[in-house]
């Protein structure tokens, strides 16, 4: 016989007695009592740069620049003030909800990491750049936009 290989249930505790087994437990509220104090999370719009002017045309509206520090003192959007993991909270708690944002990069993806964090903040009206600044700067060199402030070089 081969001793240590038996099975280890004789080596479970036993149950006392007196005591129920396992009781299932029930929630205390069903989910959609649950989900009523929640408000639904309205999701950010990815526009392109003729969305982005006309939103610019709007007196409300917050412009965050989400490039680095010196991409934005090189040139930006007029308006726009810029956003990072350092300044997140201080922009997100500053900025009423009803507001709406629009949020930029370089091309386009970290805009939309932004936009959906400010979604899930409870923003109604976000958007996120398509092509970022450089597309942006493209359709700005191309019509002579003097939506775009810049240093010179």
């Amino acid at each position: 016989a081969m001793r240590g290989l038996r099975p280890r249930a004789r080596h479970l505790p036993a149950r006392r007695s007196g005591r129920s087994g396992c009781r299932k437990l029930q929630p205390a509220r069903s989910l959609g009592a649950l989900r009523t104090g929640m408000r639904p999370r309205t999701p950010f719009r990815r526009i392109g740069v003729a969305e982005a002017a006309l939103l610019l045309e709007r007196g409300d509206l917050v412009v965050l620049d989400a490039r680095d520090a010196g991409s934005f003192e090189t040139s930006h959007i007029d308006g726009a003030q810029p956003v990072s993991s350092a300044n997140l909270a201080a922009v997100i708690s500053a900025t009423a909800k009803t507001r709406p944002i629009l949020i930029y990069c370089y091309h386009g993806n970290a805009s939309q990491e932004l936009a959906k964090i400010f979604s899930d903040f409870g923003f109604t009206e976000v958007y996120s750049l398509d092509g970022g600044y450089q597309a942006w700067r493209g359709r700005a060199a191309g019509s002579g936009d003097p939506l775009s402030s810049a240093s010179a070089p």
